[in-house]
């Protein structure tokens, strides 16, 4: 599962970068959480779980980007601490 700073939070909690690009993917891709849930294999209800900052798997959260249409990158960049620890 992903967890701590990764961790799906509701929108009004406000929303992790997992979170908003699932949501961004679901909005460009046009299709609805019922259409997501076909394509995945899941209940609809478990989309919509998601949807609202349940935790997800790391499986799952693949899953759900590439049945709206999309691939995803992972980027690591330093923090803003170790920035400035490092005096950069």
């Amino acid at each position: 599962m992903i967890y701590g700073a990764n961790r799906v939070a509701g929108a009004r909690g406000g929303a992790s970068p997992l979170l908003a690009a699932m949501l961004e993917a679901k909005r460009r891709s046009g299709l609805t959480q019922g259409a997501i849930a076909g394509r995945i294999g899941m209940p609809q209800s478990n989309v919509s779980r998601v949807e609202h900052g349940t935790s997800v798997s790391s499986g799952g959260f693949e899953a759900y980007i590439a049945a709206c249409g999309f691939d995803f990158d992972i980027t690591l960049r330093p923090s803003e601490a170790t920035l400035e620890r490092s005096g950069a």
